[in-house]
């Protein structure tokens, strides 16, 4: 978690040069104070009308996901076996871009969602390798592609993940 500093009346955008003069003119050494006062900073990187907000999650997340969903895609479409598939997109320039363009999209999602949403992943990629054209399979990875549609205010972030979402019929 960071945290943001929302407004500050009366003071400059400077939260660390504010705090250091309001300490320096309370009593004490001047110098062990500051000290105290800039490790406190540090920690908490404001002093008055702060709110926790989750971080952006990290762009070698997004990566994993992209990967995943899009080892499942070749699984669906070509019958290709997932690890081989995996180890390709995770290799492909392509993907890399891909998450980026994810991770910016969906940028409201924390670290903890996105490692939530891989295990959801995970979960699928067992039902297909399970199953092979199983009913879970495909309830399953709906579930994963109507959460991450929802999640981004009805629209997919990548055009393959929407063609997915057709392919399985997601919709009906």
């Amino acid at each position: 978690m960071r945290t943001l500093l929302l407004s500050r009346p009366g003071g400059s955008a400077n939260v660390a040069e504010d705090s250091e003069k309001a300490i320096r003119n309370r009593r004490g050494s001047p110098d062990s104070i500051v000290s105290k006062a800039r490790k406190w900073i540090a920690i908490t990187k404001c002093t008055f009308f702060c709110v926790k907000v989750p971080r952006m999650a990290d762009a070698e997340l997004w990566l994993h996901v992209v990967a995943s969903i899009g080892a499942i895609i070749e699984v669906v479409k070509y019958g290709a076996e997932y690890t081989a598939a995996f180890a390709r997109k995770m290799d492909e320039p392509a993907t890399n871009a891909a998450a980026q363009k994810v991770s910016l999209v969906l940028s409201t999602y924390s670290d903890d969602e996105v490692e939530q949403l891989l295990r959801r992943i995970k979960r699928c990629r067992d039902h297909f390798i399970d199953e092979g054209s199983g009913i879970e399979r495909v309830k399953c990875m709906c579930s994963v592609l109507r959460d991450i549609k929802d999640g981004n205010g009805g629209d997919f972030p990548l055009d393959e993940w929407e063609e997915l979402f057709r392919q399985l019929k997601c919709g009906n």
